[in-house]
C-alpha cells in the first residue's frame, strides 16, 4: 500500500492494528475490548487524514471488518463469545465510517508468498483457514455489496497487476 501511494504520489493509512499492538500491547493475543475501541478509532482518524491529503487516489492497508475479523478470531481462541454489542457496534462503525468510503476493495490471497514471521503474525500454519474464515465475514449479508479484486501470485506479479489496475482507475477518472 505503502509503495503504491508513493508510486502514484498520493496518500495512504496504514494498519492501526498492527502499529497499536507494536507500541501498547506487545502480544496481539491479549487485546482488550478497550484496545479494540481505540483501534477503531485511531484507524477513523488515519483514513480521514489520509483522505485530506490525496491526490486523486488514496490506498488504505485495512478496514474495520479486518479488526472485526481478529477481534472474534481472538475471542474463540481466549475461549470467549463475542456479544452481540460488539457485533452490532462493529456493524454501526462500518455504516457510519466506511459503507462508501472504499470504491475499490483488493483482498490479498495468502499464495504465491511465502509466510514472514515478523513477531506479531501468528497462525502460520493456518493460513487458508483463516483467509477463508476473513472471506466469510466480507460476504456475510452485512457486508455482501462490496466487489473484490482477488490478488494472488508472488510480489512481482501483485505489483504489476496492482500498477495497471490503479494505472487505469486514474486514466478513466
Amino acid at each position: 500500500v505503502k509503495m503504491l501511494a508513493k508510486t502514484f504520489h498520493t496518500s495512504w493509512a496504514e494498519e492501526i492494528g498492527r502499529t497499536y499492538v507494536e507500541q501498547y500491547v506487545k502480544d496481539e493475543r491479549y487485546i482488550s475490548d478497550d484496545d479494540y475501541m481505540n483501534i477503531i478509532r485511531m484507524q477513523i482518524e488515519a483514513n480521514d487524514q489520509a483522505l485530506k491529503t490525496c491526490n486523486r487516489i488514496c490506498f488504505f492497508d485495512t478496514d474495520i471488518i479486518v479488526t472485526y475479523y481478529y477481534y472474534c478470531m481472538y475471542a474463540k481462541i481466549n475461549g470467549k463469545q463475542v456479544p452481540e454489542q460488539m457485533k452490532n457496534l462493529f456493524d454501526s462503525e462500518f455504516n457510519a465510517y466506511y459503507l462508501n468510503m472504499y470504491d475499490y476493495y483488493v483482498f490479498c490471497k495468502v499464495d504465491g508468498v511465502k509466510w514472514v514471521d515478523d513477531g506479531i503474525r501468528r497462525h502460520s500454519n493456518y493460513r487458508e483457514e483463516l483467509e477463508e474464515s476473513l472471506l466469510k465475514i466480507y460476504t456475510n449479508d452485512t457486508y455482501n455489496n462490496l466487489t473484490f479484486q482477488y490478488l494472488s501470485g508472488n510480489y512481482n506479479e501483485r505489483w504489476k497487476y496492482m500498477y495497471s489496475f490503479v494505472n487505469d482507475i486514474l486514466m478513466k477518472g
